[in-house]
């Protein structure tokens, strides 16, 4: 027969399991909310402001493929041609704002959107520079390394050879018992 106490703590023990339950449910909930906004940072649902790995898409499109649009609609993915066509319209006007004075338009709205093309190009290989540096200087540290230790193991024979050399005497009595 089961006592109050035994029925006290089954109670506990299940609304601790409950309570567990509960929790693990809202942090999924919470998790899958996050994953959907992610989701749609990412992705911006093919309408909208174009985000940051969508233009970078873009403007690599635009260096391989030049206005064909539908190709650059298979490298960018997330948008349509009509769409990426009305993206550079609007992209070339915002070029020629910031490239192109009022009074003098001596610069074509093709230089500047090349301009613009060339910088990003030129970002994207200083950064793959800036990469080969970083690795040549993690080589050079992992050779400094090594050599750092191989002198350790110098030092450490060396002061053994020095504190052989000052116990002549050990040395003799300890070849004596190897004969």
């Amino acid at each position: 027969m089961l006592d109050t106490k035994d029925i006290k703590e089954s109670q506990n023990k299940n609304e601790t399991i409950f309570e567990i339950k509960q929790e693990t449910l809202s942090k999924e909930e919470n998790i899958n909310e996050k994953l959907s906004e992610k989701l749609e940072e990412n992705s911006n649902g093919n309408n909208g402001r174009w985000g940051t790995n969508e233009h970078k898409r873009f403007l690599q499109g635009c260096l391989l493929y030049k206005n064909n649009w539908k190709k650059v609609e298979t490298y960018v993915r997330t948008r349509t041609s009509t769409q990426i066509r009305s993206h550079a319209q609007k992209y070339l006007k915002k070029l020629e704002k910031k490239y192109c004075s009022k009074s003098s338009r001596n610069k074509s709205l093709n230089d500047s959107f090349n301009d613009e093309l060339n910088d990003f190009v030129l970002i994207k290989k200083e950064n793959n520079d800036n990469k080969n540096n970083n690795n040549e200087i993690i080589k050079e540290n992992e050779k400094n390394e090594n050599n750092n230790k191989e002198i350790e193991k110098n030092n450490e024979n060396n002061e053994n050879i020095e504190k052989n050399n000052e116990n002549p005497e050990k040395n003799n009595i300890n070849e004596n018992k190897e004969k």
